[in-house]
């Protein structure tokens, strides 16, 4: 009776460890081994050619259920250059898990040159060991050309020689202001010709029908009294333009003052004048029915541009 008494227990503890080995069995642990693949999507801009500063939102869907971070890289489909017209805030970004959405700024900057529209094309790219999101070359800005109105320009930059090494008149810090007057001598269009930029140009766009003076004046003569410096003509070069149309490098309505001897020369021997107490007539701009005509110091027409 013993002996049959220990036989059931022993069956008894032996369908208990088997019945807890199923248990454990039946127990299932849920582990991701890969990710199933998404890309980045972008709604491109438009914008014009303006200083301005524009988001891009870079887009991810449900499937983005890990963390990322994204390279990105100016593609070379890009007509636009980087450093010239336009500049990232930022060349990566990360995303938590499910974030949806990254963004950077891109900076655009206004030029003259006629180029047409241009284009930003970027390279983005995961970083995961994953490589996910997967790499996408996409459109995201055009920068529509703009077209200015007719601009006046004075240049004065050339060079000279001081101890057998060639110089730039502008680069040695001579600073000569741009205004326009009416027939009364006041100034008209603001200031936009005295920042302190070489050259200095001023905008036509909102100026009524009407004659104006071009007037100049020398507010900083850094070469002045500088020895060991022989008399260096700063060679006034006066024209107009038309930004987005006409380059000024490559506009042909243009004149030197040094060629009329009415007008004042500077020199490296001529003083400041941040008072504009000595201000030098250059020549005169007529507008009349939507048209802008440069006249020269004696009085010609040197050419006319539509406004």
């Amino acid at each position: 009776m013993k002996k049959i008494n220990r036989n059931i227990w022993f069956l008894i503890a032996l369908v208990s460890v088997v019945i807890g080995s199923c248990k454990e069995d039946d127990t299932e642990i849920s582990t991701i081994t890969s990710f199933e693949k998404f890309s980045t999507s972008v709604t491109p801009l438009v914008v014009a050619e303006a200083d301005a500063t524009h988001t891009i939102s870079f887009n991810y869907d449900s499937k983005q259920i890990m963390d990322i971070h994204v390279d990105i890289a100016v593609s070379a489909a890009s007509t636009a250059t980087e450093g010239v017209d336009f500049d990232l805030s930022a060349h990566d970004f990360s995303v938590l898990a499910l974030g949806g959405s990254g963004t950077i700024d891109i900076v655009v900057h206004a030029d003259l040159e006629p180029e047409g529209d241009e284009t930003v094309v970027l390279k983005l790219s995961g970083t995961d060991v994953n490589g996910l999101p997967t790499p996408v070359e996409a459109l995201v800005l055009t920068i529509r050309d703009s077209i200015y109105p007719v601009a006046v320009e004075l240049n004065w930059d050339g060079e000279f020689v001081y101890d057998s090494t060639t110089y730039s008149i502008c680069g040695e810090g001579v600073d000569i202001d741009l205004f326009l007057a009416d027939g009364t001598g006041a100034f008209v269009g603001g200031f936009g010709g005295a920042t302190g930029a070489c050259p200095e140009r001023m905008f036509t766009g909102t100026l009524a029908d009407g004659i104006y003076s071009i007037v100049a004046n020398l507010y900083g003569n850094a070469l002045f009294g500088t020895p060991g410096i022989d008399t260096v003509k700063y060679p006034l070069v006066v024209s107009i333009f038309k930004g987005g149309v006409v380059t000024p490098e490559a506009t042909t309505i243009k004149y030197s003052t040094l060629d009329f001897p009415q007008v004042p020369v500077w020199t490296t021997y001529t003083p400041s004048d941040p008072d504009g107490l000595a201000n030098a007539v250059l020549g005169q701009i007529r507008i009349a029915g939507g048209t802008v005509t440069l006249v020269n110091p004696d009085g010609t027409d040197v050419g006319a541009l539509n406004k």
